[in-house]
């Protein structure tokens, strides 16, 4: 007699944890068309991020050539590591799009974050998927009489991911000079991102005391559910910001000066790097002339 084979169906949990999540992304979105189910497993947020942890991926590189003359000419490029040395990266894709223009602000949990036309955007590089976020409502408040001439703006936009809530947020931070009465004026909004980009503006207002108007520096960053970029709240004064995604608190705290400095650090030399876990912030004043770096961790 001849035994029938019992077909059994693979569960699942190991389908999700281990199958899929171990498949490259283009592979991910042709498996979508199989079922309703797998199509429903691989767009749900639980699988997304499980697949963005997956320890046996490969690391890549992602890298933005800004075109400071024209943004729009800017070039984002892919690298993967060397096959034949481990410890190179060589370009295998060109990610360049006219949809989303404009340079890398952030890279947050594989997502790159830009700033195009006024309007933040968030782009999928796996899957080429860009998702618009509607422009911050421009406020009317913090400029007063004369007209706007009389006053400096700058605008900037930051990214965070809160692990705990599982969510996406973008804070909106405007600091105005204004010229005739010599101070600095700031307001920030949130934007809660939902599936789609859905989502709303709303007024963060910032309670510490010690909190001070500022001039945002564009670029930013987003550790454990906290977005940290820097200010100037005068002239000769930089301050590193916080802000907390789920309790919506912010902080302030200010960066010490060097001794012999005229003006506080040069901001085309100082940046906002994690190091050991903590927001660091990484001067390279004097790294031509005396080969060295300057940190700063919080």
């Amino acid at each position: 007699m001849r035994r029938r084979l019992q077909h059994r169906e693979i569960p699942n949990d190991v389908v999700m944890e281990e199958i899929l999540a171990s498949l490259p992304a283009k592979s991910l979105l042709r498996f979508k068309c199989v079922s309703k189910l797998w199509s429903s497993l691989i767009s749900s947020r639980y699988f997304s991020n499980r697949f963005l942890t997956v320890p046996t991926r490969r690391p890549r590189i992602y890298m933005c050539l800004q075109n400071n003359n024209d943004y729009r000419k800017s070039v984002t490029l892919s690298l993967a590591p060397d096959t034949s040395y481990p410890n190179r990266f060589v370009v295998d894709h060109n990610l360049t799009s006219p949809r989303v223009g404009g340079y890398i602000l952030q890279n947050l949990c594989g997502f790159m974050c830009y700033s195009f036309m006024r309007k933040p955007k968030i782009y999928n590089p796996a899957t080429r998927q860009l998702v618009t976020i509607p422009a911050a409502i421009k406020s009317q408040n913090i400029i007063p009489a004369p007209p706007e001439e009389e006053a400096a703006k700058t605008c900037s936009y930051y990214f965070g991911y809160d692990p705990v809530m599982d969510q996406y947020n973008v804070l909106w931070s405007t600091g105005v000079y204004v010229k005739h009465l010599g101070e600095i004026r700031s307001e920030h909004l949130v934007f809660v991102l939902k599936a789609g980009g859905e989502g709303s503006w709303k007024k963060a207002s910032p309670t510490a005391p010690d909190f001070l108007p500022h001039i945002p520096v564009k670029r930013g960053m987003c550790i454990d559910g906290v977005i940290y970029y820097m200010g100037w709240t005068d002239s000769y004064n930089l301050a590193l910001v916080s802000f907390h995604i789920r309790s919506g608190d912010f902080k302030m705290i200010q960066v010490p000066r060097r001794d012999g400095d005229e003006v506080l650090l040069r901001m085309k030399n100082v940046s906002l790097i994690e190091y050991g876990g903590k927001v660091t912030i990484i001067d390279q004043t004097n790294l031509r002339e005396k080969g060295m770096l300057d940190l700063w961790a919080v």
